[in-house]
């Protein structure tokens, strides 16, 4: 008995991070590539940029597993010596494919429009042939929603203070971290170990291939940064990083930018806006990999 769209529960919305890689054509073209999760999503977009080729490949609330893969199916549309752009969230260390169901039981249907089946997680045929039928075509990015022109700065302060309140007490729950700022468990130490080893797996890939990977921290705003005190740092990013050290590639923080961490620049307390996304892309390019000849409007 086949499933319907119904029994799934799909909705347009659940695919639109696939979109970025149904219009890909031309093998070995693209400069740079970044993949991560919703940070890096939000925080990259290389639209109008004339004369370097850049896609964003992180999609929202993506484990590190799934990166893997991603760049895997995906590294033959970039250039020799491309650089991939490891994007690490707050909570990298801790987010696996068993929370992702956690989080939302439906996301792995995005993963059938763009993986092999046997990248993914318990696989069922007939699921993918509910999801190929629907249709995946209307889906709108929340970023691209327009916000509401009477927005005032005051405003902003309150959502914002507000969002960023939400969010910790979301990954408090979804990550059974009571404190952030406490000794890191044992149970998240041994995870963040095992996640180290997929980054590492990345970054090996990567160099296997020729290209050339990074690992970089987005900016967050400043209502979100008070709450990543230095031993949360310490604990779920640098402890991250520090497990992946040996591999000695290129580690850029900017988590509190002296420009873009500033709510304009930001349609929630972690996530850019569209506009703010444009700005920083062509502001990274510059700053952090020495391009400073970046043509195209914003």
């Amino acid at each position: 008995m086949s499933l319907h769209d119904k029994e799934l529960n799909l909705r347009a919305d659940m695919f639109v991070d696939c979109k970025r890689f149904w219009k890909l054509k031309d093998e070995k073209s693209i400069d740079i590539c970044v993949i991560g999760s919703s940070q890096g999503k939000y925080a990259f977009d290389f639209s109008g940029i004339e004369n370097i080729s850049g896609e964003n490949w992180a999609i929202d609330g993506e484990p590190i597993e799934y990166d893997l893969k991603i760049i895997k199916n995906y590294c033959r549309y970039m250039k020799p010596g491309g650089t991939v752009v490891i994007t690490l969230s707050p909570f990298t260390a801790c987010f696996t494919p068993r929370l992702l169901g956690c989080a939302n039981r439906d996301a792995e249907y995005r993963y059938y429009m763009i993986l092999q089946p046997k990248d993914i997680h318990d696989y069922n045929p007939e699921k993918a042939e509910a999801i190929r039928r629907f249709n995946h075509e209307n889906c709108v990015d929340i970023q691209n929603v327009p916000v509401a022109k009477h927005v005032t700065p005051g405003d902003y302060q309150n959502l914002f203070a507000e969002n960023a309140k939400n969010f910790v007490e979301v990954w408090s729950k979804l990550f059974h971290i009571t404190d952030f700022s406490a000794p890191i468990s044992e149970y998240h130490r041994r995870m963040r170990i095992g996640i180290a080893i997929c980054v590492g797996n990345i970054i090996d890939f990567c160099i296997e291939k020729g290209l050339i990977p990074i690992m970089y921290l987005c900016p967050m705003t400043e209502y979100m940064i008070p709450y990543f005190t230095s031993e949360s740092h310490r604990n779920y990013i640098q402890g991250l990083i520090d497990e992946i050290s040996r591999k000695k590639i290129p580690v850029f923080n900017d988590w509190s930018h002296p420009k873009f961490s500033k709510a304009q620049y930001f349609f929630n307390s972690i996530w850019m806006n569209s506009s703010g996304s444009k700005s920083f892309t062509r502001a990274f390019l510059k700053e952090r990999l020495n391009l400073p000849d970046v043509k195209g409007e914003v």
